[in-house]
């Protein structure tokens, strides 16, 4: 929850400076687990602390391009940490889709920290944002295990999506998925956003800073697509938000795509999801990525979203989950 109140500001602590580069976001996660942990957070708070501070130092290498000043500190009995750079836009969601590189930042400090905000450089362009966590939190009851294990080397397929489809001339093309659980439904979305998001890091880092073509290409084509389909997400978001409040585990989604044709939605889809598929294989052979694999379940289900799509796309009627078409 975003607080206007700000924590006590003589409360001392230690700081971290580093530059805009790609190992920023890596070292701002080791200094503040050590931070945190020295001034006795539990290791709930010390992850949540981490997993904040490592959002707000990559939206700063990636946006802000400046040099900026990591602080760890207790307030009462919060640990408090503060990101600062040289940019003076403040953070704010992208409208329709809460998970743009900026945008799940701030869904992760509203739905993580007690409290957050930011406050302008005292004398100096840019400004601070800082966010607290309870230096007792409790670890959560629905702890999952360790994300590396058991995991699936199920790969997606996705050859349906790369076939031509016939045109469509249907208007407000929609896509029915049936009987969808939201829980892989967010993990799917969750993890395509990380997988583009450290893409983004790994290509300047691959590049020696400069940032490598085929990566730009990548992380920008997929903006685009969020942005296209912006209104249907948001639609879709809405439909597992009424599910979840109704105590439903499945819903019945409709993504609505707009006055286009299946040909045209397949031929901006096909080469985008191809080619993220292609890079996070090539990257995981070269060890570059943090972001965890998909779970067997979550893979399974992203193999049956693509196919309900390309499927109804060509004409075919909608299949429930976890129907697979022969």
């Amino acid at each position: 929850m975003q607080s206007s109140t700000r924590p006590d500001p003589s409360a001392t602590g230690s700081a971290l400076r580093l530059e805009p580069e790609p190992a920023s976001p890596g070292a701002a996660r080791r200094w503040v687990r050590d931070a945190a942990t020295g001034l006795g957070a539990t290791s709930a708070a010390v992850e949540s602390a981490v997993l904040l501070t490592s959002e707000l130092v990559t939206n700063v290498v990636l946006h802000a391009h400046t040099p900026l000043e990591v602080e760890v500190g207790r307030a009462g009995p919060a640990l408090r940490v503060v990101v600062r750079d040289g940019c003076p836009d403040l953070p704010h969601p992208s409208p329709g889709v809460g998970t743009s590189t900026t945008g799940r930042g701030l869904l992760l400090l509203e739905r993580v920290a007690t409290a957050w905000g930011t406050d302008p450089l005292d004398g100096a362009a840019g400004k601070g944002v800082w966010f607290t966590v309870p230096l007792d939190q409790a670890e959560p009851d629905d702890a999952r295990p360790d994300d590396l294990e058991g995991w699936s080397e199920l790969e997606l397929d996705l050859h349906e999506l790369e076939e031509p489809a016939r045109a469509d001339p249907r208007h407000e093309l929609a896509v029915t998925l049936l009987a969808v659980p939201a829980q892989l439904w967010t993990e799917v979305r969750s993890h395509v956003e990380e997988l583009v998001r450290e893409l983004a890091l790994v290509g300047v880092a691959e590049s020696g800073g400069t940032g490598e073509p085929g990566w730009a290409g990548l992380v920008t084509s997929w903006e685009q697509l969020r942005g296209t389909y912006a209104d249907a997400l948001e639609e879709v978001a809405a439909a597992l938000r009424r599910a979840h409040e109704q105590g439903r585990a499945q819903a019945d989604l409709v993504l609505r795509l707009g006055d286009r044709t299946g040909a045209a939605v397949l031929a901006e889809l096909a080469p985008v999801a191809a080619q993220v598929v292609q890079v996070e294989q090539q990257c995981r052979e070269q060890a570059l990525l943090l972001t965890p694999q998909l779970s067997a379940q979550a893979w399974e289900f992203a193999r049956w979203l693509a196919g309900e799509v390309a499927a109804q796309l060509r004409g075919a009627a909608p299949l429930a989950w976890p129907a697979r078409r022969g």
